[in-house]
Protein backbone atom coordinates (compact mmCIF):
# COMPACT_ATOMS: atom_id res chain seq x y z
CA UNK A 1 0.00 0.00 0.00
CA UNK A 2 2.19 2.88 -1.50
CA UNK A 3 1.28 6.11 0.07
CA UNK A 4 0.30 8.39 -2.74
CA UNK A 5 0.60 12.23 -3.03
CA UNK A 6 -3.06 12.25 -2.14
CA UNK A 7 -2.58 9.82 1.11
CA UNK A 8 0.06 11.91 2.35
CA UNK A 9 -1.76 15.15 2.10
CA UNK A 10 -5.38 13.67 3.76
CA UNK A 11 -2.39 12.22 6.66
CA UNK A 12 -1.02 15.42 6.77
CA UNK A 13 -4.77 16.98 7.54
CA UNK A 14 -5.41 14.23 9.78
CA UNK A 15 -2.43 15.11 11.75
CA UNK A 16 -3.65 19.04 12.14
CA UNK A 17 -6.72 17.80 13.98
CA UNK A 18 -4.30 15.84 16.44
CA UNK A 19 -3.22 16.76 19.71
CA UNK A 20 0.77 18.08 19.01
CA UNK A 21 2.70 18.00 21.47
CA UNK A 22 6.11 19.74 21.63
CA UNK A 23 9.39 16.98 22.32
CA UNK A 24 12.11 18.64 24.26
CA UNK A 25 15.62 17.97 22.33
CA UNK A 26 17.48 15.83 23.31
CA UNK A 27 21.21 15.23 23.38
CA UNK A 28 21.82 12.86 20.68
CA UNK A 29 25.33 13.41 19.50
CA UNK A 30 26.43 9.91 21.48
CA UNK A 31 23.86 8.18 18.98
CA UNK A 32 25.83 6.21 16.36
CA UNK A 33 25.14 6.98 12.93
CA UNK A 34 23.99 3.40 12.61
CA UNK A 35 21.08 4.89 14.22
CA UNK A 36 19.74 6.49 11.05
CA UNK A 37 19.98 2.81 9.04
CA UNK A 38 21.15 1.83 5.48
CA UNK A 39 19.29 4.22 3.73
CA UNK A 40 14.82 3.52 3.00
CA UNK A 41 16.09 -0.04 1.71
CA UNK A 42 18.06 -1.33 4.09
CA UNK A 43 20.81 -3.77 2.46
CA UNK A 44 20.21 -7.44 2.38
CA UNK A 45 23.01 -9.76 2.18
CA UNK A 46 26.03 -11.04 4.04
CA UNK A 47 26.96 -14.28 5.48
CA UNK A 48 25.06 -17.42 5.39
CA UNK A 49 25.76 -19.05 8.61
CA UNK A 50 26.30 -16.87 11.89
CA UNK A 51 28.67 -18.72 14.38
CA UNK A 52 28.28 -18.70 17.80
CA UNK A 53 31.68 -18.25 19.17
CA UNK A 54 33.38 -17.91 23.00
CA UNK A 55 36.02 -15.57 21.84
CA UNK A 56 36.10 -11.51 19.76
CA UNK A 57 39.70 -12.91 18.27
CA UNK A 58 37.39 -15.93 16.60
CA UNK A 59 34.87 -13.83 15.22
CA UNK A 60 34.55 -13.37 11.47
CA UNK A 61 32.17 -10.80 10.07
CA UNK A 62 28.64 -11.93 10.99
CA UNK A 63 29.30 -14.27 13.69
CA UNK A 64 28.21 -14.00 17.53
CA UNK A 65 29.31 -14.17 20.63
CA UNK A 66 26.46 -14.63 24.04
CA UNK A 67 27.13 -14.74 27.70
CA UNK A 68 25.53 -14.09 30.85
CA UNK A 69 26.67 -12.33 33.95
CA UNK A 70 25.69 -11.33 37.39
CA UNK A 71 26.32 -8.85 40.36
CA UNK A 72 29.11 -10.31 41.88
CA UNK A 73 29.91 -12.26 38.67
CA UNK A 74 31.04 -9.29 35.85
CA UNK A 75 31.64 -11.07 32.50
CA UNK A 76 35.05 -9.65 30.09
CA UNK A 77 35.17 -9.35 26.85
CA UNK A 78 38.66 -9.32 26.05
CA UNK A 79 39.48 -7.94 22.22
CA UNK A 80 43.16 -8.88 22.49
CA UNK A 81 43.98 -10.87 18.66
CA UNK A 82 41.37 -9.09 16.73
CA UNK A 83 41.99 -7.80 13.76
CA UNK A 84 42.74 -3.69 13.98
CA UNK A 85 39.81 -2.93 11.64
CA UNK A 86 37.06 -4.91 13.04
CA UNK A 87 34.27 -3.55 14.48
CA UNK A 88 31.07 -4.91 16.15
CA UNK A 89 27.94 -4.54 18.04
CA UNK A 90 26.66 -5.02 21.38
CA UNK A 91 23.60 -5.82 23.01
CA UNK A 92 23.12 -5.44 26.79
CA UNK A 93 20.08 -7.22 28.42
CA UNK A 94 18.38 -7.57 31.38
CA UNK A 95 17.27 -11.12 31.29
CA UNK A 96 14.55 -11.03 34.13
CA UNK A 97 11.39 -10.13 34.18
CA UNK A 98 11.11 -8.84 37.87
CA UNK A 99 12.20 -5.93 40.01
CA UNK A 100 13.29 -2.26 39.27
CA UNK A 101 15.44 -0.45 36.87
CA UNK A 102 19.23 -1.65 37.20
CA UNK A 103 22.78 -0.15 36.16
CA UNK A 104 25.25 -2.24 34.63
CA UNK A 105 28.92 -0.55 34.43
CA UNK A 106 31.26 -1.09 31.70
CA UNK A 107 34.20 -0.97 34.01
CA UNK A 108 34.97 -2.96 37.51
CA UNK A 109 33.05 0.23 39.52
CA UNK A 110 30.25 -0.48 41.39
CA UNK A 111 28.08 2.45 40.18
CA UNK A 112 24.56 3.95 40.46
CA UNK A 113 21.68 4.08 38.48
CA UNK A 114 22.33 7.01 36.30
CA UNK A 115 19.68 8.24 34.43
CA UNK A 116 18.77 7.52 30.81
CA UNK A 117 19.21 9.79 28.01
CA UNK A 118 16.14 9.41 25.69
CA UNK A 119 16.66 9.61 22.47
CA UNK A 120 12.94 10.87 21.32
CA UNK A 121 14.34 14.23 20.13
CA UNK A 122 15.93 12.63 16.97
CA UNK A 123 12.71 12.09 16.15
CA UNK A 124 10.22 15.43 16.88
CA UNK A 125 8.22 16.06 14.66
CA UNK A 126 7.86 12.90 12.35
CA UNK A 127 4.51 12.70 11.55
CA UNK A 128 3.84 8.93 13.68
CA UNK A 129 5.14 11.24 17.15
CA UNK A 130 2.32 13.78 16.93
CA UNK A 131 -0.38 10.91 16.21
CA UNK A 132 1.44 8.74 18.93
CA UNK A 133 0.56 10.89 21.46
CA UNK A 134 -3.30 11.10 20.14
CA UNK A 135 -3.15 6.87 20.29
CA UNK A 136 -1.51 6.73 23.45
CA UNK A 137 -4.80 7.53 24.81
CA UNK A 138 -5.86 4.10 23.03
CA UNK A 139 -3.26 2.32 24.60
CA UNK A 140 -3.94 3.60 28.05
CA UNK A 141 -7.93 2.45 27.74
CA UNK A 142 -6.82 -0.62 26.48
CA UNK A 143 -5.08 -1.11 29.61
CA UNK A 144 -8.04 -0.32 31.73
CA UNK A 145 -10.09 -2.93 29.71
CA UNK A 146 -7.79 -5.85 30.06
CA UNK A 147 -7.38 -4.52 34.20
CA UNK A 148 -11.71 -4.95 33.89
CA UNK A 149 -11.32 -8.68 31.92
CA UNK A 150 -8.66 -9.54 35.47
CA UNK A 151 -11.55 -8.13 37.87
CA UNK A 152 -14.50 -10.04 36.33
CA UNK A 153 -12.71 -12.98 35.59
CA UNK A 154 -12.59 -13.48 39.82
CA UNK A 155 -15.44 -11.68 40.66
CA UNK A 156 -17.79 -14.17 41.97
CA UNK A 157 -20.96 -12.52 40.85
CA UNK A 158 -19.54 -13.20 37.16
CA UNK A 159 -19.65 -17.01 37.88
CA UNK A 160 -18.76 -19.05 34.75
CA UNK A 161 -21.11 -21.65 34.16
CA UNK A 162 -19.46 -25.24 32.25
CA UNK A 163 -21.37 -25.05 29.29
CA UNK A 164 -19.61 -26.63 25.91
CA UNK A 165 -18.05 -24.52 23.44
CA UNK A 166 -16.70 -22.27 26.89
CA UNK A 167 -19.81 -20.11 27.08
CA UNK A 168 -20.17 -17.63 29.66
CA UNK A 169 -24.33 -18.40 30.60
CA UNK A 170 -26.46 -20.46 28.78
CA UNK A 171 -27.40 -19.08 25.62
CA UNK A 172 -31.18 -18.02 24.65
CA UNK A 173 -33.57 -20.89 24.52
CA UNK A 174 -34.66 -19.32 21.35
CA UNK A 175 -31.83 -17.45 19.19
CA UNK A 176 -33.01 -14.94 17.08
CA UNK A 177 -32.29 -14.90 13.31
CA UNK A 178 -30.48 -11.47 11.64
CA UNK A 179 -31.24 -10.05 8.66
CA UNK A 180 -29.53 -7.11 6.62
CA UNK A 181 -31.79 -3.87 7.57
CA UNK A 182 -32.72 -5.06 11.11
CA UNK A 183 -31.74 -2.54 13.64
CA UNK A 184 -31.53 -3.19 17.09
CA UNK A 185 -30.34 -0.88 20.44
CA UNK A 186 -26.84 -1.55 22.07
CA UNK A 187 -25.57 -0.15 25.06
CA UNK A 188 -21.67 1.53 24.62
CA UNK A 189 -19.39 2.67 26.94
CA UNK A 190 -19.48 6.77 27.36
CA UNK A 191 -16.73 6.62 30.14
CA UNK A 192 -12.75 5.76 30.00
CA UNK A 193 -12.58 5.04 33.66
CA UNK A 194 -16.07 3.73 34.72
CA UNK A 195 -17.28 0.37 33.03
CA UNK A 196 -20.59 0.28 33.69
CA UNK A 197 -21.84 3.58 32.26
CA UNK A 198 -22.68 3.67 28.97
CA UNK A 199 -24.88 5.42 26.15
CA UNK A 200 -28.23 3.51 24.72
CA UNK A 201 -27.62 3.66 20.45
CA UNK A 202 -29.10 2.42 17.72
CA UNK A 203 -28.11 0.31 15.15
CA UNK A 204 -28.82 -1.57 11.83
CA UNK A 205 -27.25 -4.32 10.68
CA UNK A 206 -25.37 -3.80 7.62
CA UNK A 207 -24.17 -7.33 6.51
CA UNK A 208 -24.47 -10.85 7.89
CA UNK A 209 -22.73 -13.55 6.99
CA UNK A 210 -22.00 -16.85 8.35
CA UNK A 211 -19.49 -15.81 11.16
CA UNK A 212 -20.12 -12.59 11.25
CA UNK A 213 -22.57 -9.19 11.83
CA UNK A 214 -21.51 -5.62 10.88
CA UNK A 215 -24.23 -3.31 12.53
CA UNK A 216 -23.51 0.59 12.03
CA UNK A 217 -24.88 3.38 14.03
CA UNK A 218 -27.96 4.81 12.59
CA UNK A 219 -26.94 8.53 13.59
CA UNK A 220 -24.69 7.94 10.38
CA UNK A 221 -27.24 7.18 8.04
CA UNK A 222 -27.66 10.68 6.69
CA UNK A 223 -24.02 10.87 5.44
CA UNK A 224 -24.16 8.60 2.81
CA UNK A 225 -20.80 7.95 1.28
CA UNK A 226 -19.27 8.03 4.90
CA UNK A 227 -19.89 4.02 4.94
CA UNK A 228 -21.02 2.77 1.50
CA UNK A 229 -22.45 -0.55 0.94
CA UNK A 230 -19.25 -1.13 -0.61
CA UNK A 231 -17.39 -0.29 2.30
CA UNK A 232 -19.49 -2.33 4.66
CA UNK A 233 -19.55 -5.38 2.20
CA UNK A 234 -15.99 -5.37 2.22
CA UNK A 235 -15.28 -5.03 6.03
CA UNK A 236 -17.78 -7.96 5.83
CA UNK A 237 -15.73 -9.90 3.38
CA UNK A 238 -12.68 -9.12 5.16
CA UNK A 239 -14.00 -9.94 8.92
CA UNK A 240 -15.55 -12.88 8.17
CA UNK A 241 -12.20 -14.57 6.34
CA UNK A 242 -10.21 -13.05 9.98
CA UNK A 243 -12.50 -14.76 12.36
CA UNK A 244 -12.14 -17.69 10.27
CA UNK A 245 -8.67 -18.11 10.12
CA UNK A 246 -8.13 -17.11 14.25
CA UNK A 247 -10.16 -19.53 15.20
CA UNK A 248 -8.62 -22.03 13.26
CA UNK A 249 -4.81 -20.51 14.75
CA UNK A 250 -6.06 -19.95 18.03
CA UNK A 251 -9.30 -21.82 18.62
CA UNK A 252 -12.71 -20.83 19.34
CA UNK A 253 -14.87 -17.37 20.63
CA UNK A 254 -17.09 -17.78 22.99
CA UNK A 255 -21.10 -18.11 21.89
CA UNK A 256 -22.88 -16.57 24.77
CA UNK A 257 -26.22 -15.57 22.85
CA UNK A 258 -26.08 -19.00 20.27
CA UNK A 259 -26.14 -16.97 17.45
CA UNK A 260 -22.76 -18.56 16.16
CA UNK A 261 -21.53 -14.82 15.07
CA UNK A 262 -19.24 -12.49 16.64
CA UNK A 263 -20.56 -8.62 15.52
CA UNK A 264 -19.00 -5.06 14.95
CA UNK A 265 -20.53 -1.90 15.66
CA UNK A 266 -18.87 0.90 13.58
CA UNK A 267 -20.50 3.92 16.23
CA UNK A 268 -19.44 7.76 16.67
CA UNK A 269 -19.82 6.92 20.44
CA UNK A 270 -16.37 5.37 20.45
CA UNK A 271 -15.05 8.26 18.33
CA UNK A 272 -16.57 10.42 21.33
CA UNK A 273 -15.22 8.35 23.98
CA UNK A 274 -11.69 9.47 22.28
CA UNK A 275 -12.30 12.98 22.48
CA UNK A 276 -13.36 12.88 26.52
CA UNK A 277 -9.60 12.10 26.76
CA UNK A 278 -8.34 14.33 24.04
CA UNK A 279 -6.93 11.61 21.95
CA UNK A 280 -8.33 8.33 19.67
CA UNK A 281 -9.70 5.62 20.35
CA UNK A 282 -10.02 2.99 17.66
CA UNK A 283 -11.86 0.30 19.35
CA UNK A 284 -11.95 -2.23 21.78
CA UNK A 285 -13.63 -5.41 22.86
CA UNK A 286 -15.73 -5.35 26.84
CA UNK A 287 -15.40 -8.67 28.52
CA UNK A 288 -18.35 -7.51 30.55
CA UNK A 289 -20.47 -8.28 27.45
CA UNK A 290 -20.04 -12.02 27.22
CA UNK A 291 -21.63 -11.85 30.94
CA UNK A 292 -25.35 -11.70 31.72
CA UNK A 293 -26.88 -8.15 32.33
CA UNK A 294 -27.30 -7.42 36.28
CA UNK A 295 -27.46 -4.87 38.49
CA UNK A 296 -23.55 -5.17 38.50
CA UNK A 297 -23.33 -5.70 34.90
CA UNK A 298 -25.85 -3.08 33.22
CA UNK A 299 -23.66 -2.69 30.64
CA UNK A 300 -23.59 -5.75 28.90
CA UNK A 301 -25.15 -6.60 25.54
CA UNK A 302 -24.91 -10.43 26.34
CA UNK A 303 -22.96 -11.05 23.06
CA UNK A 304 -19.42 -11.16 21.71
CA UNK A 305 -19.25 -7.67 19.92
CA UNK A 306 -16.43 -5.59 18.66
CA UNK A 307 -16.88 -1.45 19.09
CA UNK A 308 -14.99 0.52 16.36
CA UNK A 309 -14.83 4.56 15.36
CA UNK A 310 -16.65 5.50 12.10
CA UNK A 311 -14.73 8.38 9.65
CA UNK A 312 -14.77 11.74 10.86
CA UNK A 313 -13.53 14.18 8.36
CA UNK A 314 -15.43 17.16 9.41
CA UNK A 315 -14.95 16.60 12.81
CA UNK A 316 -18.88 16.18 13.28
CA UNK A 317 -18.11 13.03 15.36
CA UNK A 318 -15.49 13.97 17.76
CA UNK A 319 -12.70 16.76 18.37
CA UNK A 320 -10.47 14.74 15.94
CA UNK A 321 -10.77 14.68 12.59
CA UNK A 322 -10.20 10.98 10.90
CA UNK A 323 -10.09 10.89 6.86
CA UNK A 324 -12.26 7.75 5.70
CA UNK A 325 -9.51 6.63 3.68
CA UNK A 326 -7.13 6.55 6.67
CA UNK A 327 -10.28 5.23 8.87
CA UNK A 328 -10.37 2.07 6.50
CA UNK A 329 -7.15 1.65 5.31
CA UNK A 330 -5.18 1.81 8.64
CA UNK A 331 -7.79 1.74 11.61
CA UNK A 332 -10.54 -0.53 10.23
CA UNK A 333 -8.94 -3.40 8.33
CA UNK A 334 -6.33 -3.85 11.63
CA UNK A 335 -8.98 -3.02 14.30
CA UNK A 336 -11.21 -6.07 13.94
CA UNK A 337 -9.37 -8.62 13.87
CA UNK A 338 -7.01 -6.92 16.68
CA UNK A 339 -10.01 -7.04 18.84
CA UNK A 340 -11.22 -10.63 18.09
CA UNK A 341 -7.52 -11.77 19.33
CA UNK A 342 -9.12 -10.34 22.85
CA UNK A 343 -12.44 -12.35 21.97
CA UNK A 344 -10.95 -15.59 21.19
CA UNK A 345 -8.04 -14.90 24.38
CA UNK A 346 -10.44 -14.31 27.27
CA UNK A 347 -12.63 -17.28 25.96
CA UNK A 348 -9.74 -20.08 25.92
CA UNK A 349 -7.81 -18.41 28.87
CA UNK A 350 -11.32 -17.44 31.29
CA UNK A 351 -14.26 -19.18 30.00
CA UNK A 352 -13.29 -22.13 28.64
CA UNK A 353 -9.92 -22.63 30.26
CA UNK A 354 -11.38 -21.37 33.96
CA UNK A 355 -8.01 -19.64 34.42
CA UNK A 356 -6.95 -16.00 34.09
CA UNK A 357 -6.50 -13.51 31.55
CA UNK A 358 -3.42 -13.45 29.65
CA UNK A 359 -1.01 -10.88 30.83
CA UNK A 360 -1.32 -7.28 29.06
CA UNK A 361 1.81 -7.03 27.41
CA UNK A 362 1.72 -10.79 25.62
CA UNK A 363 -2.40 -10.25 24.82
CA UNK A 364 -1.70 -6.65 23.12
CA UNK A 365 1.48 -8.29 21.60
CA UNK A 366 -0.59 -11.07 20.26
CA UNK A 367 -3.29 -8.47 18.57
CA UNK A 368 -0.52 -7.12 16.80
CA UNK A 369 0.70 -10.11 15.68
CA UNK A 370 -2.82 -10.97 14.54
CA UNK A 371 -3.21 -7.89 12.68
CA UNK A 372 -0.20 -9.25 10.56
CA UNK A 373 -1.03 -13.02 9.93
CA UNK A 374 -4.24 -12.09 8.51
CA UNK A 375 -2.95 -9.53 6.14
CA UNK A 376 -3.43 -6.62 7.79
CA UNK A 377 -0.55 -5.36 9.74
CA UNK A 378 0.16 -2.11 8.19
CA UNK A 379 -0.35 -0.21 12.30
CA UNK A 380 2.67 -2.50 13.60
CA UNK A 381 5.00 -0.51 11.53
CA UNK A 382 4.86 2.82 13.43
CA UNK A 383 5.01 0.97 17.09
CA UNK A 384 7.60 -1.34 16.60
CA UNK A 385 9.85 1.92 14.98
CA UNK A 386 8.62 3.68 18.51
CA UNK A 387 9.98 0.94 20.34
CA UNK A 388 13.28 1.02 18.04
CA UNK A 389 14.15 4.52 18.10
CA UNK A 390 14.18 4.28 22.01
CA UNK A 391 14.70 0.88 22.62
CA UNK A 392 15.97 1.56 26.49
CA UNK A 393 12.91 3.08 27.45
CA UNK A 394 10.20 0.16 26.52
CA UNK A 395 11.30 -2.74 28.14
CA UNK A 396 9.23 -5.92 26.67
CA UNK A 397 7.62 -7.64 29.69
CA UNK A 398 5.90 -5.90 33.00
CA UNK A 399 2.24 -5.06 34.74
CA UNK A 400 2.47 -1.49 33.58
CA UNK A 401 0.24 -0.19 30.24
CA UNK A 402 1.46 -1.87 27.33
CA UNK A 403 2.13 1.83 25.41
CA UNK A 404 2.85 2.07 21.93
CA UNK A 405 6.21 1.45 22.23
CA UNK A 406 6.03 -1.54 24.58
CA UNK A 407 3.37 -2.72 21.83
CA UNK A 408 6.05 -2.48 19.19
CA UNK A 409 8.42 -4.36 21.56
CA UNK A 410 6.26 -7.33 21.94
CA UNK A 411 5.37 -7.26 18.37
CA UNK A 412 8.86 -7.83 17.33
CA UNK A 413 9.22 -10.16 19.75
CA UNK A 414 6.67 -12.51 18.71
CA UNK A 415 7.07 -12.52 15.35
CA UNK A 416 10.48 -13.45 15.79
CA UNK A 417 9.29 -16.52 17.59
CA UNK A 418 6.56 -16.97 15.41
CA UNK A 419 9.28 -17.12 12.73
CA UNK A 420 11.91 -19.20 14.57
CA UNK A 421 9.43 -21.72 15.55
CA UNK A 422 8.93 -25.31 13.86
CA UNK A 423 5.97 -25.60 13.59
CA UNK A 424 4.19 -22.43 13.71
CA UNK A 425 0.82 -23.80 13.69
CA UNK A 426 1.61 -25.67 16.61
CA UNK A 427 3.36 -22.30 18.60
CA UNK A 428 0.05 -20.34 17.81
CA UNK A 429 -2.08 -22.97 19.23
CA UNK A 430 -0.34 -23.30 22.40
CA UNK A 431 -0.07 -20.17 23.77
CA UNK A 432 -4.42 -20.48 23.82
CA UNK A 433 -3.91 -24.06 25.72
CA UNK A 434 -1.18 -24.50 27.97
CA UNK A 435 -3.13 -22.92 31.05
CA UNK A 436 -0.57 -20.72 31.53
CA UNK A 437 0.27 -16.85 31.06
CA UNK A 438 3.09 -14.29 30.29
CA UNK A 439 6.43 -15.73 29.81
CA UNK A 440 6.02 -19.21 31.38
CA UNK A 441 3.38 -19.54 28.22
CA UNK A 442 6.01 -18.46 25.90
CA UNK A 443 8.21 -20.95 27.49
CA UNK A 444 5.45 -23.92 27.04
CA UNK A 445 4.13 -23.27 23.82
CA UNK A 446 7.45 -22.91 22.00
CA UNK A 447 8.56 -25.83 22.86
CA UNK A 448 11.40 -25.33 21.02
CA UNK A 449 13.85 -28.78 20.28
CA UNK A 450 17.29 -26.43 20.35
CA UNK A 451 18.49 -26.90 23.91
CA UNK A 452 19.61 -23.63 23.60
CA UNK A 453 16.75 -21.83 23.14
CA UNK A 454 13.93 -22.60 24.92
CA UNK A 455 13.92 -20.13 27.67
CA UNK A 456 12.94 -16.35 27.94
CA UNK A 457 16.66 -15.32 28.61
CA UNK A 458 17.46 -17.31 25.06
CA UNK A 459 14.76 -15.87 23.18
CA UNK A 460 15.31 -12.14 24.54
CA UNK A 461 19.05 -12.42 23.37
CA UNK A 462 18.76 -14.10 20.17
CA UNK A 463 15.70 -11.53 19.71
CA UNK A 464 18.71 -8.84 19.92
CA UNK A 465 21.30 -10.29 17.78
CA UNK A 466 18.26 -9.93 15.05
CA UNK A 467 17.49 -6.58 15.94
CA UNK A 468 20.80 -5.36 15.24
CA UNK A 469 21.60 -8.03 11.99
CA UNK A 470 18.55 -7.74 10.25
CA UNK A 471 18.39 -5.61 7.07
CA UNK A 472 22.31 -4.31 7.39
CA UNK A 473 24.17 -6.96 5.19
CA UNK A 474 25.34 -8.52 7.48
CA UNK A 475 23.65 -12.48 7.91
CA UNK A 476 21.41 -13.93 6.76
CA UNK A 477 21.20 -17.10 8.81
CA UNK A 478 17.43 -17.01 9.30
CA UNK A 479 18.58 -18.15 13.47
CA UNK A 480 19.62 -14.65 13.68
CA UNK A 481 17.69 -12.38 11.01
CA UNK A 482 13.62 -11.61 10.62
CA UNK A 483 12.86 -13.68 7.61
CA UNK A 484 12.16 -10.76 4.45
CA UNK A 485 8.67 -9.89 4.56
CA UNK A 486 6.07 -10.52 1.45
CA UNK A 487 3.41 -8.40 -0.65
CA UNK A 488 -0.31 -9.99 0.14
CA UNK A 489 -1.77 -9.52 -3.42
CA UNK A 490 -5.17 -9.76 -1.80
CA UNK A 491 -4.78 -7.27 0.85
CA UNK A 492 -2.61 -5.30 -0.74
CA UNK A 493 0.04 -5.23 1.95
CA UNK A 494 2.82 -6.18 3.43
CA UNK A 495 3.37 -9.27 5.69
CA UNK A 496 5.91 -9.65 8.23
CA UNK A 497 8.58 -7.01 9.26
CA UNK A 498 11.55 -5.25 7.56
CA UNK A 499 13.20 -3.24 10.36
CA UNK A 500 15.57 -1.23 7.76
CA UNK A 501 12.92 0.19 4.94
CA UNK A 502 10.13 2.69 4.00
CA UNK A 503 7.35 0.51 5.75
CA UNK A 504 5.03 1.93 2.74
CA UNK A 505 2.52 1.97 5.46
CA UNK A 506 0.14 4.39 4.20
CA UNK A 507 1.76 7.42 6.45
CA UNK A 508 5.31 7.17 5.69
CA UNK A 509 6.83 5.59 8.24
CA UNK A 510 10.95 5.14 7.63
CA UNK A 511 11.97 2.08 9.40
CA UNK A 512 15.68 2.74 10.58
CA UNK A 513 16.25 0.21 12.84
CA UNK A 514 17.15 0.06 16.75
CA UNK A 515 18.96 3.07 18.18
CA UNK A 516 22.97 2.18 19.13
CA UNK A 517 25.01 4.31 20.41
CA UNK A 518 28.40 4.85 19.78
CA UNK A 519 30.35 2.77 23.28
CA UNK A 520 32.06 5.51 25.59
CA UNK A 521 32.38 3.39 28.67
CA UNK A 522 29.29 5.31 30.49
CA UNK A 523 27.13 2.82 32.46
CA UNK A 524 23.91 1.90 31.13
CA UNK A 525 20.44 1.61 32.90
CA UNK A 526 18.13 -1.19 32.47
CA UNK A 527 14.39 -2.50 33.22
CA UNK A 528 13.83 -6.01 33.63
CA UNK A 529 13.18 -7.26 30.22
CA UNK A 530 15.03 -4.51 28.45
CA UNK A 531 17.90 -3.96 25.88
CA UNK A 532 20.28 -1.50 24.81
CA UNK A 533 22.79 -1.31 21.79
CA UNK A 534 26.00 -0.14 21.36
CA UNK A 535 28.28 0.19 18.46
CA UNK A 536 32.55 -0.49 19.16
CA UNK A 537 34.18 0.70 16.11
CA UNK A 538 37.68 0.89 18.04
CA UNK A 539 37.49 -1.56 20.96
CA UNK A 540 39.89 -1.67 23.51
CA UNK A 541 41.63 -4.31 24.99
CA UNK A 542 38.64 -5.84 26.96
CA UNK A 543 35.13 -4.29 28.57
CA UNK A 544 33.99 -5.48 31.81
CA UNK A 545 30.31 -5.60 32.28
CA UNK A 546 29.76 -5.23 35.92
CA UNK A 547 26.30 -5.05 37.75
CA UNK A 548 25.43 -2.76 40.49
CA UNK A 549 22.32 -5.02 41.53
CA UNK A 550 20.77 -8.73 41.72
CA UNK A 551 19.75 -9.78 38.85
CA UNK A 552 20.17 -12.01 35.42
CA UNK A 553 21.95 -10.03 32.70
CA UNK A 554 23.29 -11.01 29.22
CA UNK A 555 25.79 -9.55 26.38
CA UNK A 556 25.42 -10.19 22.92
CA UNK A 557 28.40 -9.42 20.65
CA UNK A 558 28.18 -9.15 16.83
CA UNK A 559 30.99 -8.63 14.29
CA UNK A 560 29.60 -6.53 11.37
CA UNK A 561 33.55 -5.50 10.10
Amino acid sequence: MKPTKNNIAKLFMFLVGLIITSSCGSDTSSVSSDYYGIGSGGSEGGVTITNEVTSPKDMKVGDVMMLEFAYGEPAEINFEGTEPDSAYYLAIAELDTWGGLRSVAFGDEDLPVPAMDSVDGAVSGKAYDSEAVALDLDERFQEILRENERRIASDSRFARQDVDGGLGFKAAAVTPSISVGDTREFRVLNSLTNMGSYTTVTARARCVEKDVVIYVDTEVEGDKDLLTDEDIARFCNEFESAVSSIQGWFGEASDVDGDGKVSALLTPQVNRLGAMGGGIITGFFLASDLYPRSSSNQVSNEMEIIYALVPNPDGKYGSVTIPKDFAIENFLTAVLPHEFQHVVSYNQHVLKGGGNPEENWLNEGLSHLTEDLVGYGQENYSRANIFLRDPLSYPLVGSSSANLGRRGAAYLFLRFLYEQAEDKDAFLWGLYHSGKTGVENIEAAFAGSVENFDQFGEFLMRWAAALVISGRGISVDPRYTYRPRTWNDETKRWQGICLICDAEDGRGTLMTGPAIYEYSGSPVSLYPSGIGFYNISSPSTSISLNPSSSGSFGAVLVRYR
